[in-house]
This record gives structure tokens, C-alpha cells and sequence, in this order.
């Protein structure tokens, strides 16, 4: 008996799935199986949020692997605080993105045999190329998490006074939303570790940047301040990591 992997065996599921269905939704195109996501971790490391649990690298690793999961995309890791210049600009990863197999009506008998072989072939091969992406998948999510967000975000030491420029990461943030690449993303998830305090040069300040995206979801962990700065489609504020962690994975899932 050959060896089934667990993608090919959800994928499987699905078919199955769709066969079980009446006969009025089986001629129905369902939902696609895959989502391809943009999810952007603004990490502020300032002294100021001492009192905030941080991400660690598994926690990193984790998130970007159900991204992976999921159907793929893009992350983007922004580091909040006073960084050196070269550390300003998020850090960007691309994560492959999955492919949909073919569905079709076992019932519709207008599908002869050989247009049937031809869908089955090319969804074997689909799913194998996906299998193929998910480990070229961690193969990146690994070298990023180890190479660059250990040493430049977890591990970080302000360039000179410990501050926290927030406004300055809102404002590229929100540079990078607009970016014409991610018009056709299906998802857009924002989630910013910090108190909300912006304290450039040892100063509170108000923000005056804002992020807008009418279809981001923003989650907010230890977030202390109004939230006027964020026009986008939603807002939840979280008092811990572990809640995130928990609202991220169900969230992640849903169509």
C-alpha cells in the first residue's frame, strides 16, 4: 500500500468532501483551497515594553509556518525602536505560494473518462509540487528566523538612546501596504507588539502617521493608547502573546 501524505490526504478530504455534497452544489465551483496572505509583525523591542511577552524565534517560526501552510505569501517583520539605519525598512520573506488542484462533478457525465484521467494527473502533480513547496517552504522560514530576525530583531540593542520611533514604523509600514504587489492578496493581518507610546528622543509625541487599509485586520498586543492611528477594517487589542497566538491560528483558517 503506498504511503499518502498528510497534503495529499487533505486534499483527498476536499474531493471527497465535495462529493458528498447534494447534487445541486456539486455543480458548484467551491471556494479555493488555498489563501495567499501578507501577514506584517511591527516588533517593538524598546525598553519601554519591558512588560510585554515578546516573540521568540519558535513563536516567529510557528506564525510564518501556518502562513506557509495556509497557501503562502509574504511577511514582513518591522523592528520598533531605535535601530541602525540599515534596520529601518521591514524585513521581507517570501513564502511560496500553494496551488489549487482541479474540482469537477463526478456526476457530470458530459466529463468523459480521458478528460477525467487528465484532471486526476495534473492534480497528482499539483499536489506533489505543492509538498515540495512546503519544505523549500521551511527551508526559508528556518534561514530567516535564525539568520536575520535573531540576530536584528530578538536580540536587538538601540543604535545609541534606548527610544521608540513607533510613528517612523507606521509610517513605513503603511509604504508597504500600498505596494500594488499585495492589491490581490486575500488576506492582510497586522500584528504590532508594543505599548503604543511613540518616544522619539526620550520624548512622548502623538502619532500623526496612519496605517489604511480597509481590509487589514490589526491585532494589537499590550497596546495602551488610542488606536486613531489605524483606518483599516478592524482592530482587536490582545493583553497577551498567547492570546494572539491563539486568535492568529483560528483566524488564519477561516475562509
Amino acid at each position: 500500500m503506498k504511503k499518502i501524505s498528510i497534503l495529499g490526504f487533505a486534499i483527498f478530504a476536499l474531493l471527497t468532501a465535495c462529493n458528498n455534497t447534494n447534487q445541486e452544489e456539486q455543480k458548484t465551483q467551491p471556494e479555493k483551497q488555498y489563501k495567499k496572505t501578507l501577514l506584517v509583525i511591527g516588533d517593538d523591542r524598546s525598553g519601554s515594553t519591558f512588560g510585554i511577552r515578546k516573540l521568540t524565534a519558535e513563536d516567529y517560526k510557528m506564525l510564518l509556518t501556518e502562513i506557509s501552510k495556509q497557501g503562502g505569501g509574504t511577511v514582513a517583520v518591522a523592528l520598533i525602536g531605535n535601530p541602525e539605519p540599515q534596520s529601518w525598512e521591514p524585513f521581507i520573506l517570501k513564502i511560496p505560494e500553494l496551488s489549487d488542484t482541479t474540482w469537477f462533478d463526478t456526476e457530470d457525465r458530459d466529463i468523459t473518462m480521458t478528460e477525467r484521467t487528465q484532471i486526476l494527473n495534473s492534480n497528482k502533480k499539483i499536489i506533489q509540487e505543492n509538498e515540495n513547496k512546503l519544505i523549500s517552504a521551511q527551508n526559508l522560514i528556518n534561514q530567516f528566523v535564525d539568520s536575520i530576525i535573531m540576530p536584528k530583531v530578538i536580540n536587538y540593542k538601540p543604535n545609541g538612546p534606548d527610544m521608540t520611533n513607533l510613528d517612523e514604523s507606521i509610517k513605513r509600514i503603511n509604504i508597504l501596504l500600498r505596494t500594488p504587489i499585495f492589491s490581490d492578496y486575500d488576506k492582510i493581518i497586522i500584528a504590532i507588539f508594543s505599548d503604543g507610546k511613540n518616544q522619539p528622543l526620550n520624548k512622548e509625541k502623538p502619532i500623526s502617521n496612519t496605517i489604511e487599509s480597509p481590509d487589514a485586520l490589526v491585532y494589537l498586543i499590550g497596546w495602551n493608547e488610542n488606536t486613531d492611528c489605524f483606518k483599516v477594517g478592524s482592530v482587536i487589542t490582545l493583553s497577551s502573546k498567547e492570546i494572539f497566538m491563539d486568535e492568529f491560528n483560528n483566524n488564519i483558517k477561516k475562509e
